[in-house]
C-alpha cells in the first residue's frame, strides 16, 4: 500500500534525522529527550501566552512524547522492553517538575491573599 510505504518513509527519516542529531552533539538520546521536554514546555508556555502553572504546556509535551514514542515504535522491528516509557519519562519529568512548583507557588499565593 503506498500510504503504509509513505509513512514508513517518513518514520524511518524521522528516526534518521533525531540519530543525526544525537551525533552531531554528542548528546544522548535520553539526554536530548530531557532538552526536548523542557524547550517545548518553555516555548509552548510562550508561543500560547500560558504561565508554567498552565495545563495547556504540559500537555502539549505530553502528547509530543507520546507521539514521539509511538514513531519509534512503528519505525523500529522491537522496542526495548520499557524503553518507550523511559522516554517519555524523560521528556516529561522536568517540565512536570517545574508544573507542579508553578501550582504550589500560585496555590500558596492565593492561601497567603485570604
Amino acid at each position: 500500500m503506498v500510504t503504509n510505504d509513505v509513512t514508513r518513509d517518513w518514520a524511518w527519516q524521522y528516526g534518521a534525522w533525531k540519530w543525526e542529531i544525537s551525533r552531531v552533539t554528542g548528546a544522548s538520546e535520553a539526554l536530548l529527550h530531557v532538552h526536548v521536554g523542557l524547550a517545548l514546555f518553555v516555548l509552548s508556555a510562550l508561543l500560547f501566552r500560558r504561565k508554567l502553572d498552565s495545563p495547556l504546556p504540559l500537555v502539549i509535551v505530553f502528547v509530543f512524547a507520546v507521539l514521539n514514542e509511538a514513531i519509534d515504535i512503528y519505525d523500529e522491528t522491537e522496542p526495548l522492553d520499557f524503553e518507550p516509557l523511559v522516554d517519555i519519562a524523560n521528556t516529561v519529568f522536568w517540565p512536570l517538575v517545574l508544573f507542579v512548583i508553578a501550582r504550589r507557588n500560585l496555590l500558596a499565593g492565593r492561601a497567603a491573599k485570604r
